[in-house]
């Protein structure tokens, strides 16, 4: 017989661990008070995150080796 509540608990077990767990964000953009901004913004949100901030996209090349990123944000001009 399967044990529907073990598997309903192990779920959320797993559904925890990930709620609980940092977003990585990254932040491109040149101009430092929009990178502080967008890190302010994301506070305010409520999030929960590990920033990694950069100011160029020669910058992206250092952190492209990191852990995969949760959130990248993007200066357009």
């Amino acid at each position: 017989m399967l044990d529907t509540h073990h598997a309903t608990a192990k779920a959320a077990e797993v559904v925890d661990s990930e709620a609980s767990r940092d977003m990585r964000i990254l932040v491109i953009d040149d101009n430092e008070l929009d990178r502080q901004r967008v890190l302010r913004l994301c506070q305010q949100a409520g999030l929960a995150f590990q920033p990694v901030a950069v100011a160029a996209l020669d910058g992206v090349d250092a952190v492209l080796g990191e852990p995969t990123f949760d959130l990248v944000f993007i200066d357009a001009d």
